[in-house]
């Protein structure tokens, strides 16, 4: 009776993992969102983790690694995945991967002081770039449009909030690493008609805690308008899950809003970069639709 109760619990949590690991979850972020939020505390006790099996457990870090990747901000499944480790720790199962994809999971959630207690206690394992220093005491009462500013080698990283909702300002959001975007950013600089008014009033984003890809990008660019956020929730209408996107605000509102660099919507991309100038420059918004 005590096995078939817990092959029972195995299950639902297995058929949950499934659904998370399903590809289309990358796609809508609601369909992520929906099999995650039926995992509870009481799955991931110490009580609960004990009666799992190996199998079980791997799975269920798996796809706790993908729902902290794409819902870095809620912490309650980096605690999820936290326990997990634990459990794969006392049982001797865990591998360099999983030890790296906590450690990834606690950046990407900003949880600092985690990422680097997890350093000290697995010293031989290599991980990947943060600064030694994480100043978050810059900013009291900002709940919007919080991002780290990162020094000029890398190795800093300060907490301030950009005044979105204040003029014209025009904001690339990138991924490190994204070739088609480093090729829109600097075919924009290039560009006679455009690099004025993006150098005077552009940014560059990214939720991807890589303070050395950062340094890296304003070195590159010659362009200190580079910065991390601190929560994709403090961007309200952006998506930080492809890139490039780029967003035309005024006073805070986003007039206008095109993704990728190419020919897409039905037009090229610096006919469509002309037209978000054009947006910020009229009193009535365009829509971003051709």
């Amino acid at each position: 009776m005590i096995m078939a109760g817990c092959a029972g619990r195995d299950g639902r949590v297995l058929a949950v993992a499934d659904k998370i690991q399903m590809p289309k979850t990358i796609r809508n972020l609601d369909d992520l969102r929906v099999p995650a939020a039926s995992l509870s505390e009481r799955d991931f006790s110490t009580t609960r983790l004990r009666r799992y099996s190996d199998k079980t457990i791997d799975r269920l870090y798996q796809s706790l690694g993908r729902v902290t990747f794409f819902l870095a901000e809620q912490h309650r499944y980096v605690g999820f995945q936290q326990n997990l480790l634990a459990e794969k720790i006392r049982r001797k199962t865990q591998t360099e991967s999983d030890v790296a994809d906590m450690y990834a999971a606690y950046v990407g959630a900003r949880m600092f002081e985690n990422a680097k207690d997890l350093r000290m206690q697995f010293p031989d394992i290599r991980f990947p770039d943060v600064p030694d220093v994480v100043v978050s005491s810059g900013v009291s009462k900002a709940t919007r449009w919080r991002v780290y500013e990162v020094s000029e080698r890398g190795n800093r990283a300060e907490l301030a909030a950009l005044h979105l909702d204040h003029g014209v300002k025009i904001v690339l959001v990138m991924l490190t690493g994204c070739q088609i975007a480093e090729r829109a950013m600097t075919k924009v600089l290039a560009d006679k008609e455009f690099s004025g008014e993006f150098r005077a009033n552009g940014l560059l984003l990214t939720d991807r805690f890589d303070s050395v890809g950062v340094a890296n990008w304003k070195s590159h660019f010659d362009f200190n308008n580079v910065y991390i956020v601190k929560a994709a929730g403090d961007f309200p209408g952006f998506d930080f899950l492809s890139s490039p996107q780029f967003y035309f605000l005024k006073d805070g509102e986003i007039l206008y809003h095109f993704k990728g660099w190419g020919d897409g919507e039905g037009s090229p991309a610096p006919a469509r970069f002309r037209r978000g100038l054009e947006a910020l420059h009229r009193r009535t918004p365009a829509s971003s639709t051709p």
